[in-house]
């Protein structure tokens, strides 16, 4: 792992902005997956497909995409970019301070047969439109204000479409509440 953790590094020691990136990226390749159907999630390496990544919850990685690439392209054989995704995660968490984490590799990248034979045409875990408008299975950012509530409604009743979109999202992953809101507000409040 040390000559494809070197690049990350380095990659991050010339633009102290990805870090954040690599983190963010690392959660949408996971925060796929789905505890009941058991798929889903990083394995797979299914952020390399286009329609996984032209959703729209998935926009502005193209950075990372590039820099996982070029690690892939120096060290072909050392590791899946399913492992690649989730390790530069890992490795940008240590970069800006966090805990070192122990990393298990082992994640297989789909070619286009075995990824259709797990999602179909679009070889990606996409969801059914339940709890995203985009049909993505990342939690959708905003999913509006509840009409049928007054402006001065508690804030909670106002934004229950979300609140609930996203309670959905993570317990579909197996979360609870307390695990979603720890997720969602350190994930987002890191670096």
């Amino acid at each position: 792992l040390s000559p494809a953790r070197f690049l990350i590094v380095e990659a991050l020691d010339n633009d102290h902005e990805l870090a954040p990136l690599l983190i963010r990226f690392s959660w949408h390749c996971c925060g796929t997956y789905d505890a009941e159907k058991k798929n889903g999630g990083s394995n797979g390496g299914t952020m390399r497909f286009e329609a996984e990544r032209n959703d729209p919850e998935n926009a502005g990685f193209e950075k990372a995409l590039s820099l996982f690439e070029k690690v892939k392209a120096k060290h072909p054989d050392l590791l899946s970019f399913a492992d690649l995704y989730v390790l530069g995660g890992y490795v940008a968490i240590e970069w800006t301070g966090g805990p070192h984490i122990p990393f298990s590799y082992g994640r297989v990248d789909y070619d286009d047969e075995k990824a259709k034979s797990v999602y179909g045409d679009l070889m990606c875990p996409f969801g059914d439109g339940k709890h995203n408008p985009h049909g993505s299975r990342l939690p959708a950012a905003d999913m509006g204000r509840n009409q049928r509530c007054s402006m001065d409604a508690p804030k909670r009743l106002q934004e229950e479409p979300t609140i609930s979109a996203i309670r959905k999202t993570f317990t579909r992953m197996g979360f609870n509440d307390r695990e979603t809101v720890a997720l969602i507000l350190l994930g987002h409040q890191y670096v």
